[in-house]
C-alpha cells in the first residue's frame, strides 16, 4: 500500500477565503500545492516592475499570504495565454470588462494541468455559493467545474456541504463532515473561523478584480476598440492604462497625461512606445501612443499645456520628442472643460 501523501493543487489568492480552504483541507493531512495565477493585466507587485525594471522587487500578496500560514506559494504567469480570454469570452462581461466565468475556467484548465503534472488528486478553490454574482452562483459554478475538465475533482471547503460530493469526498481522501456550508457575501463566519483557527493577519475584504473597476474597464473596451483584438499586446500598454490620465485624440490614437512626479518618472521610463510630451512650464509628462498623426501631436500638446502651470497664457511652448527626433510647438492651452470631453474612462 503506498504511504505517498495525497496532493492537492489549491487556487490561492492570498485572500482570507483561499487561505481557509487551502488550511482546511491541509489540516486534514493533505499535501497542499498552493499556486497565485496572474492573469497580468491587473496591478500588483509586479506592476511597477513592469513598466519600471529598475523598481525594487515586491513580495506578492499571495505569497505573503501563504508564508504566514506555513504554504510555499508558486506564482504561475498566465499571461500572454490569458488575452484570448479576456477579449473573447464565450460567457461575456460582468458589469465592467470582467469576463469571470471564462476566467475561472481559464485558471482551472492551468490548475487541471498542474495536477497531472504534480500527480495530484483534486483542486481547492475558496468560492462560495453566492458570494459573486457571475462566478459564485450554484448553476455557474458547476458550469464551470465541466468546461475546466474537473467534474467531481473540484473541492471548495468553505460551501462543500452545501454541494453534491465530490470524489475526495466519496473516496474518503477529506472528510465531508469537516468540510463548511457557507453561503453568501457575509464574512462574519469565515473571519470567526480565521480567530479559531488562529491565523492571525489576513487581508481585508477586496473591491474584487480590476476589470470590474467602471475607469479601467472604460479604457481596455476603448483600447480595444480602436487597437482590434489581435495577438496580446505588449504588457506595458495594459498596465500604462492604469496611470494618468487618458485621453482620446482621434480614431487611431491617445495620450496618456501624468498626475503626480511618479507617474512622469513613469512614462519617461516608457517613452519608446509613443512620442513624449512636455511643457517648457511646469507640468505633467504626456505620451502620444498609437501612431499619432500631426493633428494628434498638436492636440496632444494642447492637453498637456491645459495641465500645467502655463494653463493661463495664451500658448505655451511644447517640446515633443521621439528617440533622437524633437521639436517644439506653441500650443494653446486647451481647458480642462474641453479636455474632459476627449476623457477616456
Amino acid at each position: 500500500m503506498s504511504t505517498e501523501p495525497i496532493r492537492a493543487i489549491a487556487l490561492f489568492s492570498g485572500g482570507l477565503d483561499s487561505i481557509l480552504a487551502a488550511r482546511i483541507v491541509r489540516d486534514q493531512g493533505i499535501d497542499v500545492i498552493a499556486v497565485h495565477f496572474d492573469i497580468g493585466v491587473c496591478p500588483g507587485p509586479g506592476t511597477r516592475r513592469v513598466l519600471d525594471p529598475e523598481a525594487p522587487e515586491e513580495e506578492p500578496a499571495a505569497v505573503a499570504a501563504g508564508r504566514r500560514i506555513g504554504l510555499a506559494v508558486e506564482t504561475v504567469d498566465l499571461y500572454p495565454a490569458y488575452w484570448e480570454t479576456l477579449v473573447r469570452p464565450r460567457h461575456g462581461y460582468g458589469s465592467g470588462f470582467n469576463p469571470c466565468l471564462d476566467c475561472k475556467v481559464h485558471m482551472l484548465r492551468a490548475a487541471a494541468g498542474l495536477m497531472r503534472e504534480r500527480e495530484a488528486r483534486f483542486v481547492i478553490t475558496g468560492e462560495v455559493i453566492g458570494q459573486r454574482p457571475m462566478s459564485q452562483q450554484r448553476n455557474a459554478m458547476r458550469m464551470i467545474e465541466k468546461e475546466s475538465g474537473l467534474d467531481g475533482l473540484l473541492l471548495r471547503p468553505l460551501s462543500a456541504r452545501l454541494l453534491d460530493p465530490t470524489l475526495p469526498e466519496r473516496e474518503g481522501w477529506v472528510d465531508r463532515e469537516r468540510l463548511l456550508e457557507i453561503a453568501g457575501r457575509g464574512r462574519k463566519e469565515q473571519m470567526a473561523l480565521a480567530e479559531r483557527l488562529e491565523i492571525g493577519e489576513y487581508p481585508s475584504p477586496a473591491g474584487g478584480c480590476c476589470l470590474t473597476e467602471p475607469v479601467f474597464a472604460a479604457r481596455m473596451r476603448d483600447y480595444l476598440e480602436h487597437r482590434g483584438e489581435e495577438e496580446a499586446p505588449d504588457l506595458r500598454e495594459i498596465h500604462l492604462l492604469q496611470l494618468g490620465r487618458h485621453f482620446r485624440l482621434s480614431p487611431r490614437s491617445r495620450a496618456v497625461v501624468a498626475r503626480d512626479s511618479g507617474e512622469c518618472r513613469l512614462l519617461d521610463r516608457n517613452a519608446d512606445l509613443g512620442w513624449r510630451l512636455e511643457a517648457e512650464a511646469r507640468g505633467p509628462v504626456t505620451l502620444a501612443l498609437d501612431g499619432p498623426g500631426d493633428s494628434d501631436l498638436l492636440l496632444a500638446a494642447a492637453i498637456t499645456a491645459g495641465y500645467g502651470d502655463g494653463r493661463n497664457d495664451p500658448r505655451v511652448p511644447v517640446r515633443i520628442t521621439r528617440g533622437e527626433r524633437e521639436w517644439g510647438v506653441d500650443a494653446a492651452p486647451l481647458s480642462k472643460e474641453e479636455a474632459a470631453r476627449l476623457r477616456i474612462g
